[in-house]
């Protein structure tokens, strides 16, 4: 039988967890380990974890006219399936496209009003490509 034991998981004031590095074995593995991990697992606070989110998104939306017209343009779509994927989100949610997911949705928006196959299924694998570069 192996023996556990159960230690108090205390906070400090910042809101992270203390840690004592003189318990334990290969200490030093400790930081190699530490900086491999995906970004949002090294937050030792949801408050650091929230803030670093909340720039990131805000970073990542689109602001003027100007920005939404060089998003699209930049990924190929010409100047008029611009304007039409930018109103056709304008006038479905209301609002114009602020991130990627409602460009897709702008995107597939358009597809859907195409009549011939092809044209419709190019415009989808174009939606589907923004979407994955995204994930």
């Amino acid at each position: 039988m192996t023996q556990v034991e159960v230690l108090s998981a205390g906070r400090d004031r910042v809101g992270g967890y203390k840690v004592d590095v003189t318990r334990g074995t290969r200490v030093g593995r400790v930081s190699s380990e530490w900086f491999s991990r995906p970004a949002d697992e090294r937050y030792l606070s949801l408050s650091d974890l929230y803030g670093s989110v909340r720039g990131r998104t805000e970073r990542s939306r689109t602001r003027t006219d100007d920005d939404r017209n060089e998003f699209l343009r930049k990924r190929g779509f010409s100047k008029t399936e611009t304007a039409k994927i930018i109103e056709r989100v304008l006038s479905e949610e209301g609002r114009k496209p602020e991130s990627v997911f409602d460009f897709v949705q702008g995107i597939t928006a358009v597809a859907r009003g195409k009549t011939h196959q092809d044209a419709r299924l190019d415009l989808e694998a174009r939606a589907k490509k923004l979407l994955e570069r995204a994930a």
